[in-house]
């Protein structure tokens, strides 16, 4: 069955909710078809790939979107179990974030250089 795409309006009201909801400033990366959608470089996306600095970051981000209704996805897919995210979270549409801490895939290493 395919998943369902999101358009970069969609992208962008759930970041707007995130964003209103954080207890404290976070720094949040996206990476992938998620964040081309959000630059409006994509037209959709079916899910937000984002990568956090700090493990503070992470826990704050997985709060804030377990509050907004945000729940484990369900039945993942070899490929992203292997992926090693520190969470994948669906909401309630089936927006799918799959949260990374520092590294995706274990392979790419976010740096201070990528940041700046």
């Amino acid at each position: 069955m395919e998943r369902r795409r999101f358009t970069r309006e969609y992208i962008l009201n759930q970041m707007k909710a995130i964003a209103s909801s954080l207890p404290t400033p976070t720094s949040i990366y996206l990476l992938g078809g998620g964040g081309m959608a959000f630059y409006g470089l994509k037209e959709a996306t079916k899910d937000m790939d984002v990568i956090l600095p700090s493990s503070d970051d992470l826990k704050t981000l997985v709060d804030t979107l377990r509050r907004l209704g945000c729940m484990p996805a369900k039945q993942l897919l070899r490929e992203y179990r292997e992926m090693d995210a520190s969470a994948v979270l669906e909401n309630r549409e089936g927006f799918r974030w799959d949260i990374f801490h520092r590294q995706v895939c274990r392979a790419l290493v976010i740096s201070e250089s990528m940041i700046y």
